[in-house]
């Protein structure tokens, strides 16, 4: 591109780029699913087997994911789920057979057939918090007939229902060994087959014991919470970790009783960036305050780059 921004074909630039299959090596790797269920390339690939019907009909008030035939269709949610879906999943199979190792899970979507099966092997190796807002709550629910099913496997005092104020909108799997947290996964991925194959998803898997142990303390704020989880040191602060390079990351945990808590500081940053601003924001659309102004503003200034994705 030249001084006018105009692209040119004489004009190029190489660079190097790391195909390290880890984010920071031993302790964060962020995956992605692949998605592009639209796309040419999922078409050329899986047309001829029926690509367009890999997944159940709606079912109103009820469930049919649960007991879809997902084995019929693994090709086409290998490749749309990608890395995130094959390191959940992974994560699951991982530790299956070691009676060393229990999970905490947080679960917003309950759906996908592999992840409620693969946890239900870990017998009584695991307590979830499952959403119960208006469309999981009722009775036919595949997160409600879900959490019957963990309840015969783990027992009812492992499985509970939540909603704070609004929705359980985590997805979280939190790894112990010998009731020390030292793994964890956490992102946007639900856990049903829109949410690992068709959406535009991700998931951090952290292999740092700080922040499994962050996480670790986190479930345990929610699990013995009111329901509405107000008043925590968990939710009225931010948590900084650090890498081994020094590198830091910062944690907020919802729900807050001041959004602007979390909100400010992802603000801040924007506004503070000097040559670039990258987003990925959900219903960017119809969203207002702070962290909406920043991105407005840093998309009209002249010398900043701009690029993020919405549905």
């Amino acid at each position: 591109m030249d001084a006018q921004r105009n692209i040119s074909p004489t004009i190029s630039q190489e660079v190097s780029i790391d195909l390290s299959p880890r984010t920071v090596p031993d302790f964060v790797n962020i995956a992605f699913t692949r998605a592009f269920a639209s796309s040419q390339a999922y078409d050329r690939k899986f047309k001829a087997q029926g690509g367009r019907d890999i997944l159940p009909p709606l079912a109103g008030s009820g469930c049919n994911e649960l007991g879809w035939p997902v084995q019929q269709y693994e090709p086409m949610y290998a490749w749309l789920g990608f890395e995130s879906r094959n390191t959940l999943l992974g994560f699951l199979t991982d530790y299956a057979s070691d009676p060393h190792v229990t999970l905490d899970v947080l679960a917003y979507d309950f759906a996908e057939p592999n992840v409620v099966r693969l946890l239900t092997g870990y017998g009584d190796r695991v307590r979830i918090i499952i959403d119960d807002s208006a469309d999981h709550g009722g009775a036919a629910t595949c997160e409600s007939v879900a959490a019957a099913q963990l309840q015969q496997s783990a027992g009812a005092d492992h499985v509970k229902r939540m909603h704070f104020s609004g929705l359980q909108h985590n997805k979280i799997l939190i790894a112990k060994r010998d009731g020390s947290p030292f793994r964890v996964l956490t992102g946007s991925t639900n856990f049903s087959l829109r949410g690992m194959c068709i959406q535009a998803n991700n998931l951090l898997d952290f292999n740092s014991e700080d922040v499994a142990k962050l996480y670790g303390g986190l479930f345990n704020a929610y699990w013995t919470s009111s329901k509405k989880f107000r008043g925590s040191s968990m939710e009225s602060a931010w948590h900084d970790v650090q890498d081994a390079s020094g590198i830091g990351y910062s944690f907020c945990f919802s729900p807050h009783n001041d959004s602007k808590l979390s909100l400010q500081r992802v603000a801040q940053a924007i506004d503070d960036a000097q040559a670039s601003v990258l987003f990925a924001i959900a219903f960017l659309y119809n969203s207002t305050g702070l962290v909406r102004n920043a991105v407005d503003a840093a998309v009209q200034k002249p010398a900043m780059f701009t690029y993020g994705i919405s549905d």
